[in-house]
């Protein structure tokens, strides 16, 4: 077994509960029953038979199955993902960008990214590489202590040092600006 499939990140699911039988949910279930009463007056064999309590509890029984149902659903994606990375050559790519990723950390979304395959995985850390060098680009202009030349409001100042920056970058590391001239 691989080893660097067994600790992933992942959102945890909240724990199941039941309210159970307060005052106020007493009130509006006898008010949802009322209603159901109301709507049919002239026909008392199809008024609802269970009391309010019956009814609360009957609510929280299947909110929990739900739950749990969907609990269930979710462990087999996580299961039916982890087996499409272990099964992959390219499995350890998608564990590593996985575990760094910004991405919400649901099965779902690791499945995408799988599905998607990996030279779309690779055109996102290219595109996330370059976004970062970017960034780094502008914090590094921002911080550019060159002066304003005479008539230069402050913007046009900071777009030439921009300009600049971007043209070295572009002599440097010109990979990162192919599709984006």
């Amino acid at each position: 077994m691989n080893l660097w499939v067994k600790i992933m990140r992942f959102r945890a699911t909240p724990i199941l509960y039941s309210s159970g039988v307060t005052p106020r949910r007493l009130k509006i279930a006898e008010k949802r029953l009322q209603r159901q009463r109301d709507k049919w007056a002239l026909f008392p064999e199809y008024w609802p038979k269970q009391t309010a309590e019956e009814d609360i509890r009957e609510g929280d029984r299947l909110h929990i199955e739900l739950q749990i149902k969907h609990r269930i659903e979710r462990a087999h994606e996580w299961i039916k993902a982890r087996k499409l990375m272990r099964d992959d050559h390219h499995g350890k790519e998608y564990y590593e960008y996985w575990q760094t990723c910004s991405y919400p950390a649901d099965p779902e979304r690791l499945l995408g990214i799988i599905k998607d395959g990996y030279e779309r995985l690779l055109d996102i850390k290219r595109e996330l590489n370059r976004a970062r060098f970017l960034g780094k680009l502008t914090t590094e202009t921002i911080q550019n202590t060159e002066k304003q030349r005479d008539g230069e409001s402050y913007k046009d100042a900071f777009f030439r040092r921009l300009r600049a920056a971007r043209e070295k970058a572009e002599r440097l590391h010109p990979e990162l600006f192919v599709n984006n001239k």
